[in-house]
């Protein structure tokens, strides 16, 4: 969906795109993305007249620092930042201002949302559930029948190895 609205605007502005740096990771930090190091490397280096974004709040989530870092690095490029809801020209004070405060939501929302799935797996877990992908060794996920979550069943492969074990604990 992304991509879809990214060459719409890119349409509508009548933009060519020189390169695509799609972020498959949900890194906190500017240090967890890889592909948002290399096109703040690129706008330092190749300083491009603007920067496509579905959000503005989609460039940065992490610290003071990061939001800065994204902020400076635009503004001394002169690189615009371009969203299907406004152009951010961070020369103009008002822009750099209003990047600021969405910068400084996105992170606040980030935080929360992170909290929210921290005490849902808190949850899950005082429930009983298994809230890992990958189930240890002589166990399989079984999904609950008529509700979220899965628990931990032996394996019927391996499972008789958990007996042993549990055998010659005892």
């Amino acid at each position: 969906r992304h991509e879809y609205i990214i060459k719409d605007l890119a349409g509508r502005y009548h933009i060519t795109i020189a390169a695509w740096y799609k972020e498959v990771v949900s890194g906190e930090t500017i240090t967890d993305r890889p592909e948002m190091q290399r096109m703040l490397s690129d706008i330092e280096r190749i300083r491009p007249d603007g920067v496509l974004a579905v959000e503005v709040e989609r460039l940065s989530r992490g610290n003071p620092q990061d939001q800065g870092r994204v902020t400076d690095t635009f503004k001394y490029a002169g690189t615009l930042i371009i969203t299907p809801m406004k152009i951010y020209d961070l020369q103009k004070e008002n822009d750099e201002e209003w990047l600021d405060f969405g910068l400084m939501r996105s992170r606040m929302e980030y935080r929360t949302i992170k909290r929210r799935m921290q005490n849902g797996r808190t949850t899950s877990a005082m429930q009983g559930k298994y809230i890992g992908n990958i189930p240890p060794y002589g166990w399989v996920r079984k999904k609950l029948d008529h509700e979220k979550g899965y628990i931990l069943e032996p394996s019927p492969d391996t499972g008789w190895i958990l007996k042993l074990i549990y055998t010659l604990m005892d």
